[in-house]
């Protein structure tokens, strides 16, 4: 729009079936999704910007305070609002020009008392007024504020280094949301103190805890109350909700029930059962249905036999110097064996009909190369290191690359059943440090040593 004045334009100039400039835009299909979504939740305010009237441009210089200093939803303490208010005004050369003293062509010298008293006449009353039939501003303690709530907001679990945390989508895709350390409510009535960064929160404790400072923080624990083991792995879309009322930030955990979200009910320290996961959880190495040796002759390992490893007491990454435990040796007859191959049991029913569940597989060190189609054993970092350890699967890989100056890069990588029954897991790039692709499934069809 300011592109359109300055080219000598008048923006007011449009159709008549246009109210405002954004309504213009969004029918030319100009507008993003994020603007059209913004629009729609939104229009009576931006209306009401269009045609409210402007006396020079202090109502202006307070939005734009509000702006800056994300406080349009939170609010702003009045005496502070108008302070910064005034050192806008005098930074800005235009402005300050405008409403300067004639003599000195400097701003009216006023005490920070009188400037507030000067302020609150005007603009803040003027804000207060009714417009275009709807007060759009409210005054809660002594902060101004919009006297409208922002949508609440959505928040997705993940993990890093094994512990879960929140992604928080940036203040401009999301206005609104908190930023900083900000109170809390928990569902039991509890209030925690949050801190939001730039994308993402990590870090919260009980009010006045000094958490991440002096105690650890609480936010990991938390989110495995509400979800279980499972909170934030790969594969799982596990949600928390943050709305304000009044004053005061609420969270809620949400659950995904046939593509909508539903507030998850809740007892402090009852975990939720965590689900749509098809993870190798369960015991049964001792089913094992072969001879199982010890400790063979060093010239039959990876010739005639191969490790036989129990994947659920698998602790942290699998890695030159970390293997999951190992129960023993088995011969495996009619196959070329090569350094690196292995047995295990595959649990769940996501590879079906191709790996029945329970079945015991053969797997060998992922090839260089593609690894397109291959049907590939998976470890996520799950707790971290020690006795928890990580979790597994087996599934078809999948990804989209771009070729780029440097080569390529992948765009997305998904882990895919072949029972349809099941979800496909998609792999964000922020997940990629807690992922490692242990191994391929030897053969097309698994070798199954028995049930």
């Amino acid at each position: 729009m300011t592109e359109l004045f300055h080219r000598g334009y008048n923006p007011r100039t449009l159709p008549p079936e246009f109210t405002t400039w954004f309504d213009f835009v969004a029918a030319e299909g100009d507008a993003t999704a994020l603007e059209a979504e913004c629009l729609g939740r939104f229009r009576d305010w931006f209306v009401m910007l269009a045609t409210t009237r402007m006396t020079k441009s202090f109502k202006m210089v307070l939005l734009r305070v509000l702006l800056d200093n994300d406080a349009v939803f939170s609010g702003m303490p009045i005496p502070e609002l108008a302070a910064k208010c005034r050192e806008f005004l005098v930074a800005h050369e235009f402005l300050r020009r405008d409403n300067a003293d004639a003599a000195t062509g400097q701003l009216v010298e006023m005490s920070p008392r009188k400037w507030e008293s000067s302020w609150r006449k005007f603009p803040i009353s003027i804000w207060m007024q009714e417009q275009e039939g709807r007060n759009w501003f409210a005054i809660h303690g002594d902060s101004l504020r919009v006297a409208f709530e922002c949508d609440p907001f959505h928040t997705k679990v993940i993990q890093s280094r094994g512990k879960p945390f929140l992604k928080v989508a940036p203040v401009d895709e999301e206005p609104g949301r908190p930023d900083g350390p900000v109170l809390v409510r928990l569902p039991d009535g509890r209030e925690w103190e949050f801190r939001f960064v730039k994308i993402a929160c990590n870090v919260a404790g009980p009010r006045g805890s000094n958490v991440g400072d002096t105690l650890p923080n609480g936010l990991p624990t938390l989110l495995r109350e509400w979800f279980g083991p499972d909170a934030g792995l790969p594969g799982t879309s596990f949600q928390v909700e943050f709305h304000r009322e009044g004053d005061a930030w609420h969270i809620a955990p949400l659950r995904k029930e046939n593509g909508a979200c539903t507030h998850l009910p809740v007892a402090a320290g009852d975990p939720v059962p965590a689900a749509g996961r098809d993870l190798q959880t369960n015991g049964g190495w001792h089913l094992f249905p072969g001879p199982l040796t010890p400790s063979p002759p060093p010239a039959s390992r990876f010739t005639t036999r191969v490790p036989v490893y129990d994947l659920t007491a698998a602790a942290g990454f699998w890695g030159p110097e970390s293997v999951p435990e190992e129960i023993g040796w088995t011969e495996v007859l009619g196959v070329a064996v090569n350094p690196g191959m292995f047995v295990a049991r595959v649990t769940g029913t996501s590879m079906e009909p191709l790996i029945p569940d329970g079945s015991w597989c053969l797997f060998r060190p992922c090839p260089a190369g593609s690894r397109e189609g291959r049907i590939v054993l998976v470890q996520f970092a799950s707790l971290g290191a020690g006795e928890n350890g990580g979790r597994f699967t087996v599934k078809k890989y999948h990804s989209e690359k771009t070729v780029t100056a440097d080569g390529w890069r992948h765009d997305r990588i998904q882990l895919l059943p072949l029972n349809p029954a099941f979800e496909p897991i998609t792999l964000e790039p922020e997940d990629a440090a807690d992922v490692m692709m242990v191994g391929e499934l030897y053969q097309p069809v698994p070798f199954l040593i028995g049930r």
